[in-house]
């Protein structure tokens, strides 16, 4: 079943930060701790942690994306729709 498109033009919360994730089993407290003490958000769900840096994109305007048209596959093919540890709540 498809769904339809993404408007993307809003939140920009994924040009704000830089998430990456590891499987929940080979995660320790200690890990938690670091990334926290150093501003980052951690998020924990049933099978992966989600670590969030605050970046903003160089390509980031007050207007939104300034290369929408041209960005990355990585910015193309993200759907917050599917983030469950997005915070914006815009589609959740």
């Amino acid at each position: 079943m498809s769904r339809d498109p993404l408007d993307c033009t809003g939140c920009t919360e994924c040009c704000r930060v830089l998430f990456f994730g590891f499987p929940v089993d080979e995660t320790i407290a200690d890990k938690f701790e670091f990334y926290q003490a150093r501003g980052c958000s951690v998020k924990i769900g049933e099978r992966r942690v989600v670590v969030g840096v605050p970046h903003i994109c160089v390509h980031l305007t007050e207007d939104g994306c300034s290369i929408h048209n041209k960005r990355p596959a990585a910015c193309r093919n993200y759907d917050c729709r599917d983030d469950e540890f997005l915070d914006t709540g815009n589609y959740k």
